[in-house]
């Protein structure tokens, strides 16, 4: 008898995800307004990339409350496998409350300590994260327990199956009681990816140096095959073994809500990443064009709300380029 073929997947993803609060306004006695935004985090990414085409599965646990039901239902409306997503009868899921600039101050989490760190090693599959072409993870699963033991070992089943591990940090510096503690955690985490995004200011907290080339250099030394520094509207510098690139952002937005535009870059690079056939030998014209088109994705969130449901598809992406172009 035939063994069963295993189903393929071209993105897997673990760790965190979250509903962010943005404050919109205020009401007539002066009290914030929210509007919730399912979707920051690794689930963001399979989310984009699955709104790209890609097949993308997610491997979470979510508060058993109304929020935690937006965010299965809204990954599984972006076609994302949501198969190995789970509710938590105990923990609540986890918030970001977002002020608006007119308020000021600093986001902040509401996590007790939440859904999302409850997942555990019991709950992983072997053979959806082996059947991956890319697994990819964040740093928040990596902070609390039994998350980053889960954590750890999937990305441990990926790397002995051969399988690619793409790995974003969000550095919590400035928020967190131990930023040393913190930034070990990441460091030893790139230690264990192939393919490593993180923004100008995390590389200058775990290099010592705003240098890009310096930098990118210290991080590429510490195990990826290529690591891309995000730069907001200034575009993304990268860096893959000796060579070195920078891809402009061509058209500059007044940003909705800056959240969701990491999770897009990251899913839309990922996605064209894969399509190569071979991401380790990639050269630098078609690295180029992938990055033009994920920077391009992320615009086209930036520029309206709704966090997974502003991430764009395929089309839109070819046509905004398109006009550019013209």
């Amino acid at each position: 008898m035939e063994e069963a073929k295993k189903e393929h997947f071209d993105l897997v993803a673990i760790g965190e995800i979250l509903v962010a609060m943005l404050e919109i306004g205020k009401n007539e006695q002066g009290n914030s307004i929210f509007a919730a935004n399912p979707g920051e985090g690794p689930g963001g990414v399979a989310a984009a990339a699955a709104r790209l085409g890609a097949r993308s599965a997610y491997i979470a646990k979510v508060g058993n409350d109304p929020l935690g039901q937006s965010l299965y239902e809204m990954l599984r409306w972006s076609g994302v496998d949501v198969s190995h997503v789970t509710f938590d009868p105990d923990e609540p899921t986890t918030l970001a409350l977002i002020p608006s600039e007119e308020s000021g101050g600093q986001s902040a989490y509401v996590r007790c300590p939440g859904a999302d760190v409850r997942i555990s090693e019991a709950e992983l599959s072997r053979d959806l994260i082996e059947s991956a072409s890319v697994f990819h993870f964040g740093s928040e699963s990596l902070y609390d327990e039994p998350a980053r033991s889960a954590t750890l070992s999937a990305v441990r089943i990926a790397r002995e199956a051969g399988v690619l591990v793409s790995f974003a940090p969000g550095c919590r510096v400035s928020q967190c009681k131990k930023p040393e503690t913190e930034l070990e955690t990441i460091r030893n985490a790139i230690r264990l990816c192939d393919i490593l995004s993180v923004k100008n200011e995390e590389m200058e907290q775990l290099t010592g140096t705003s240098n890009l080339e310096e930098g990118s250099a210290k991080l590429l030394a510490e195990g990826p095959f290529l690591v891309m520094i995000t730069m907001g509207n200034n575009g993304v510098f990268y860096r893959k073994g000796e060579c070195t690139g920078y891809q402009p952002v061509v058209k500059r937005v007044e940003n909705y809500y800056t959240g969701a535009i990491s999770e897009t870059f990251l899913g839309a690079f990922l996605t064209r990443l894969i399509e190569t056939g071979a991401p380790r030998e990639v050269k630098k014209e078609t690295l180029d064009d992938i990055l033009g088109f994920a920077i391009a994705a992320g615009a086209l969130t930036a520029s309206r709300p709704g966090t997974i449901r502003a991430m764009p598809q395929r089309e839109e992406v070819r046509r905004s380029l398109q006009d550019l172009q013209n």
